[in-house]
């Protein structure tokens, strides 16, 4: 069983790199796309982690930058910035959180200070490969950047947040389902042991023709022996 389980698992992490592997290829060949390339990687991601392996999200992330990098990051080395800092990572963020039991608002205040450090770094050292530094509207934003971040990251946060923690239980159900983790039914022989000495199948005293319960043969061997007894 831990076999098979195992073998599961291998698996379902080789599809979840495959899968972010070619959305970070996409992100990295087509600019307008980068964004939304990011988040379907992450949510590539999460399959590990639907089946309880944090390790193997751990490694499955490695390896697809690794090869997210060979295969057009090494053209634009700062393009998965942002992805290796946050998006790569808040899934995993996300399962810790559930098990240590983290408040909400806690947490949400955690990964907000983050994912806004995070953006303002890519701005920082990144933004050329992002925004063409040529255009006006590039040279303005610059002055209110921290306000941007402040408010705009912190907004897209709250509800790409919330959307992935309710896709996260999702994949779970399904992939506990196809790792047939599920409910399974008891054996035929278990069943019939549980039937013997459960309380609904447990036999009752027998009722004797006078209406009073117990085993009428002790009954009748006390009474012989009390008669036996009288005799002597």
């Amino acid at each position: 069983m831990k076999l098979k389980r195992r073998s599961f698992l291998i698996a379902l992490s080789g599809v979840s790199c495959a899968l972010c592997v070619l959305f970070l290829t996409l992100g990295n060949w087509i600019s307008f796309l980068t964004i939304a390339c990011y988040m379907f990687a992450a949510c590539a991601l999460m399959l590990p982690l639907a089946a309880g392996s944090r390790p193997a999200a751990l490694l499955a992330f490695f390896a697809a930058v690794l090869l997210g990098f060979l295969f057009g990051g090494i053209w634009n080395p700062w393009r998965m910035f942002l992805f290796c800092l946050f998006f790569g990572l808040h899934p995993l963020a996300n399962s810790l959180q559930e098990k240590w039991k983290l408040r909400s608002w806690i947490a949400f205040l955690i990964k907000a200070v983050w994912f806004d450090v995070a953006l303002w770094l890519t701005w920082e050292f990144a933004y050329e490969y992002f925004f063409d530094a040529s255009v006006n509207w590039v040279e303005r934003i610059g002055d209110w950047i921290f306000l941007i971040i402040g408010l705009g990251g912190t907004l897209f946060l709250f509800f790409y947040d919330w959307a992935l923690r309710r896709l996260q239980r999702m994949l779970t159900v399904y992939v506990t389902k196809w790792s047939g983790g599920g409910r399974k039914r008891l054996p035929k022989q278990e069943r019939h042991v549980e039937d013997v000495f459960g309380d609904r199948y447990r036999q009752e005293p027998p009722v004797t023709p006078s209406g009073e319960t117990g085993n009428t043969g002790e009954k009748e061997k006390s009474e012989g022996d009390k008669k036996d007894g009288e005799d002597g």
